[in-house]
């Protein structure tokens, strides 16, 4: 069964790991708010490597060093929701937009 949750779905095991090291680095998450979300999650991609590559919208090159942590990623082990790259592309692309109105 899968700890996964919320809008990352990042797991149980994970989020308290990063966690615990966000707070070695003096960030503190006390809450599962969209912000503790935020924060834990550029944390992961952070130390994938692919945060620049997040920024600079290189969705393509970042998705092969992220894909091990987010396995339903085009070419992550579980990949069973059909997600492509262009899919992936396209819902990268459409989170940029949202995220830019508010």
């Amino acid at each position: 069964m899968s700890t996964a949750a919320d809008a990352y779905q990042i797991t149980r095991p994970t989020w308290q790991t990063a966690v615990a090291a966000l707070e070695r680095e003096g960030v503190q998450i006390t809450d599962f708010s969209v912000v503790a979300q935020d924060t834990v999650a550029e944390w992961l991609i952070r130390r994938s490597n692919a945060l620049e590559l997040v920024k600079a919208g290189k969705i393509e090159e970042a998705i092969p060093l992220l894909n091990r942590l987010w396995v339903s990623l085009p070419g992550g082990s579980q990949q069973a929701s059909g997600l492509d790259m262009r899919a992936a592309r396209q819902r990268y692309d459409r989170y940029v937009a949202e995220r830019a109105l508010r």
